[in-house]
């Protein structure tokens, strides 16, 4: 592969860096000089998740999340010359930027799951294990009709051209994939709330591109009254197939419904109306993550950050199936751990999403929403009881286990998911274990290296305290091995670079 030129930042920044992680300004500034009064960006607390010992915690639950607005959020900022707020940094959501190869289904389920351990890039001994899960494909000339309400934001904060004008290019792109039998209705709302177009189909593009090209930023910003009128008018829209809001907005509600906790019941309670909820941030200095997490978290919906047009034709373009045609709903995540053989385990990332374990098999509690050809990866750091392996080769008798060898001592774990087809129907539930000889020492394969290369550049943009050995020109050596053709991989790299030199490391190139 060939070698990257280091990239050329455009500001000069002087920031303290030790032991791997670096020091960020209070509102995402890298630097004191910048102007951190004018950015109001607005994020929810993390805590991150913490190593629990297996035997007194031996279920770790969480529903699934394929958001990857945090990436995109962040992709913006290193853009800009700018370190991301620490809370900014979702390492779930890194991951899940990602493509991954997994295996399709093989039978008639919505969802397939593979696994695969290695031994862990900043902590060589412990163990890092890679759930991987992929949603069945859609093919969209059979799929049933999509029933499309488009909710934007119109008021003022919308005006700059990284907000409206991007949106409207965006949709631009969504209204070329749309076939004859879709139904399209747009809603927006800034002071006040209208409904420019009531219903018009997928072979109306020219009416439907009109309307979204006339609107126009002003006003203030009553998202909650547009929420209600948009999932209001999807009812109205939909007589068979799909339906989904999809809301484009920088998250500023100044207007009734404001707080997140407030939003979530909101959005909540269209939960079970059967409208998929597709959340759009957009814009630098006022976005209000927080508020668009948490609807997207509790809709039945997922959020992602449009931070140029090649967002915009991934999402709309490309990926199509994935943002319109849900094929699995309330997809949830189990692991049970065999504390004979792991000491401890950590999940990296899914903060958010962590359930109860009872939450697990109950259908009335949420999980997350899988479209059509998706990959999920889930990432668990292990720390294995002493015997387990040896120079990373798994032994068959270990002198130094902590009990005599038992009915599964062969297993290290049982990976059990969960989900609700779209359409509706009884809950499925399927296991997958995972033995000791599956701990390998033929290396990672290329899914893996590149879910764990991203979920370490958001441990360090975190400055995260399980970093291990992880710095900067560690993790510039991990995108080394990156595919440079690949161009969300060349881009990864790009990053790192960009994020190291902000950080002050000499770095690797």
């Amino acid at each position: 592969m060939s070698m990257r030129p280091s990239v050329v930042v455009a500001a000069v920044v002087s920031l303290l860096f030790a032991l791997g992680g670096c020091k960020v300004a209070p509102w995402g500034v890298a630097g004191p000089a910048a102007s951190a009064p004018e950015n109001t960006d607005t994020y929810g607390k993390i805590v991150e998740n913490d190593f629990r010992d297996a035997a007194s915690a031996p279920l770790s639950s969480f529903g699934l999340d394929v958001d990857t607005a945090s990436y995109g959020n962040v992709r913006a900022l290193l853009r800009s010359g700018t370190l991301p707020p620490t809370d900014a940094v979702r390492v779930e959501e890194f991951v899940n930027a990602f493509r991954y190869g997994d295996a399709e289904p093989g039978s008639a389920d919505a969802l397939a799951t593979t696994t695969e351990v290695q031994a862990c890039p900043w902590a060589p001994e412990h163990w890092l294990l890679r759930i991987g899960i992929r949603a069945r494909d859609a093919v969209t000339e059979q799929a049933g009709p999509a029933n499309l309400v488009f909710l934007v934001d119109v008021s003022g904060s919308m005006a700059p051209d990284d907000r409206l004008p991007l949106v409207k290019r965006a949709l631009s792109v969504l209204i070329d994939r749309l076939r004859p039998q879709d139904r399209i209705a747009i809603v927006t709302y800034s002071s006040g709330i209208a409904v420019p177009l009531e219903s018009a189909t997928g072979a109306d593009a020219a009416t439907i591109r009109g309307v979204v090209d006339r609107l126009a930023a002003g006003g203030s910003t009553n998202g909650a009254g547009g929420l209600r009128t948009a999932y209001r008018v999807a009812r109205q829209l939909r007589t068979e197939g799909t339906s989904r809001v999809i809301l484009v907005t920088d998250g500023d509600f100044n207007v009734g419904v404001q707080t997140p906790g407030e939003l979530r019941e909101l959005v909540r309670r269209e939960h079970d109306s059967g409208t998929f909820l597709t959340v759009l941030g957009c814009g630098r200095g006022n976005l209000k993550d927080e508020n668009l997490e948490a609807m997207a978290d509790h809709g039945n919906g997922t959020y992602h950050y449009l931070d140029g047009m090649p967002t915009a034709r991934k999402l709309f373009g490309s990926r199509f199936d994935e943002q319109m045609f849900c094929v699995a709903k309330d997809a949830k995540v189990q692991v049970e751990w065999n504390p004979a053989r792991i000491a401890s385990w950590r999940l990296l990332g899914y903060e958010n999403r962590l359930l109860p374990a009872r939450d697990f098999a109950d259908p009335g509690k949420d999980g997350g929403e899988v479209g059509a050809g998706q990959s999920v990866t889930a990432l668990y750091e292990l720390v294995p009881q002493a015997g387990t392996v040896h120079d990373g080769v798994p032994l068959r008798y270990g002198a130094e286990m902590p009990s005599a060898p038992g009915k599964h001592d062969g297993e290290l774990l049982r990976v059990s998911v969960c989900w609700q087809d779209a359409a509706g129907g009884p809950v499925v539930t399927r296991e997958r274990l995972v033995a000791v000889r599956d701990v390998t020492s033929a290396g990672p394969s290329h899914d893996f290296h590149v879910a764990a290369t991203a979920a370490g550049f958001g441990l360090l943009l975190r400055q995260s305290r399980h970093r291990g050995q992880l710095d900067w020109p560690m993790l510039q050596r991990m995108t080394d091995r990156l595919d440079n053709e690949d161009v969300a991989e060349h881009e990864l790299a790009e990053l790192v670079d960009r994020a190291a030199q902000l950080c002050g490391s000499p770095g690797t190139r």
